[in-house]
């Protein structure tokens, strides 16, 4: 494992308190960044926000009948020359699209291809490209051999803009390419890269929401992509940041990562009381809302919320059981942005039971009661100490990187409620664990679910990505 490293959206309109710039026009959308200096550079275009988090619907593409894949077992579907996958994506512009990052060793040493692969029917086996292959001549081989050298935790896909990708890499593997740490762009569905932050960048600083000099870039762990405003990136860091007295930074871009600037946030004045703020800590990273809005989680500590661009942190709870891990809750392994469910909830795994926390308007959050069946209430310990949640059409997932659980139920539908669903037994449903190995990096994490085709994904490092399909 890599050195300790442990996700079609109709959303109601969040706490007006809470998340301010839901709604709002382009004007205003430029005053409220203009607030936080230093803002973007004057004649940057800034695009009319979509609504409330409101993700365009994808174009509903249903996958072959014939290759779906089994639903009482995993299917591995990875080609057979890849050895290690990682970050995975759904498409945002075509259900049935499945993005999947792969590095170029697995953990044996072992050799196969690496970079950023494409199928768009369901992932199902030999349904692959290989997109950044270098002998492609529609590719830049130069940037292609850079991004095959990429172990790669963390992406995000432009929701407005087709062919717009970004990849984090921050443990460069071996291989004959440019070094790849920092975040790299592409804007032609991956036949060519740039890298658009680095590590040791010295850009515009800025403290307490004043302008502070310059600050040096860390090593990039991260981004997280504003789900009203593509433009809008925040980037988490992989180790302290290089700057005297603010071991704790966040880069941020409202231009897609042409320019950025570097909050640094104040240990005295972000996290008081705490030392949250004072060294970086595995795992942890930002899960953008909206322009001032994001969740600031990790590994070992409650998530935090800032609501005026990491001035200020506000720890969601007291319960230090409360822990967002993995995919959908630690911010090291952000994929998609963070948009509500069907029926407008956030969920993030929580490191101990109950296993999942929501919420309606991302300050407020609730334990859904008695998430584990009875019948796997007692499986090894570890179960939900390492989770990983998704969520899509009305189903909300929960899967464990040990054992290979998966558990899933149904959103409930008003008047009925979460607190309901304590009173019904087997209200949560067990996936097979056959083709999931019990093992550490074996189970099932880094979950992505088309509610569409109805197929569930979980990229799993050494034994490689898989998928079942839940009527």
């Amino acid at each position: 494992m890599k050195k300790s490293r442990y996700a079609g959206l109709a959303a109601p309109v969040l706490a007006a308190n809470i998340l301010p710039l839901f709604f709002v026009n382009c004007g205003s959308f430029a005053a409220a960044a203009a607030a936080a200096a230093p803002a973007p550079p004057a004649g940057t275009p800034i695009p009319t926000p979509t609504a409330a988090g409101v993700l365009p619907t994808p174009k509903a593409v249903l996958c072959q009948t014939a290759t779906r894949p089994p639903s009482d077992s995993w299917q591995l579907v990875a080609p057979a020359d890849v050895v290690y996958t990682a970050a995975i994506a759904t498409d945002p512009f075509s259900t049935g699209t499945i993005w999947m990052s792969a590095r170029n060793a697995d953990d044996s040493g072992a050799k196969g291809r690496g970079g950023l692969f494409k199928s768009t029917d369901c992932g199902a086996p030999g349904s692959w490209t290989w997109v950044t292959d270098p002998a492609n001549r529609a590719n830049n081989a130069n940037s292609a051999r850079m991004v095959n050298r990429m172990w790669t935790w963390s992406m995000a896909m432009d929701f407005l803009t087709p062919g717009t990708i970004y990849l984090e890499d921050n443990y460069a593997q071996s291989g004959d390419g440019p070094e790849p740490n920092g975040l790299s762009k592409s804007t032609d569905f991956g036949k060519t890269w740039k890298k658009v932050i680095d590590l040791g960048d010295r850009i515009p600083a800025v403290v307490n929401g004043k302008t502070h000099g310059t600050g040096q870039v860390p090593n990039v762990a991260s981004v997280s992509m504003d789900p009203t405003d593509p433009l809008h990136l925040v980037v988490g860091a992989h180790d302290d940041c290089p700057n005297p007295g603010y071991p704790v930074c966040q880069p941020e871009s409202f231009d897609g990562g042409r320019t950025w600037r570097l909050l640094q946030l104040d240990p005295k004045n972000s996290f008081p009381n705490t030392n949250i703020g004072g060294a970086w800590q595995e795992q942890s990273g930002p899960l953008v809302l909206n322009h001032t809005s994001w969740l600031f989680t990790g590994t070992f500590n409650t998530p935090w919320l800032t609501t005026d661009s990491a001035q200020t942190f506000t720890s969601i709870s007291s319960n230090t059981s409360y822990i967002g891990i993995f995919s959908s809750g630690g911010g090291e392994w952000t994929t998609q942005p963070m948009a509500p469910s069907t029926l407008g909830y956030y969920y993030l795994a929580s490191r101990q039971s109950p296993g999942i926390i929501y919420s309606k308007d991302a300050k407020t959050w609730v334990e859904i009661p008695n998430v584990l069946p009875r019948s796997i209430s007692q499986a090894p310990t570890y179960f939900p100490q390492y989770s990983d949640v998704a969520f899509g059409g009305g189903r909300v997932l929960l899967g464990d990187a040990v054992t290979g659980y998966v558990i899933w139920a149904n959103e409930p539908v008003p008047p009925m409620t979460w607190a309901d669903t304590a009173k019904i037994a087997s209200y949560w449903h067990i996936l097979p664990t056959t083709g999931l190995s019990a093992t550490p990096s074996g189970g099932a994490y880094f979950l992505k679910y088309d509610d569409v085709n109805h197929i569930l994904y979980a990229s799993r490092g050494n034994p490689r990505m898989s998928r079942i399909y839940i009527p």
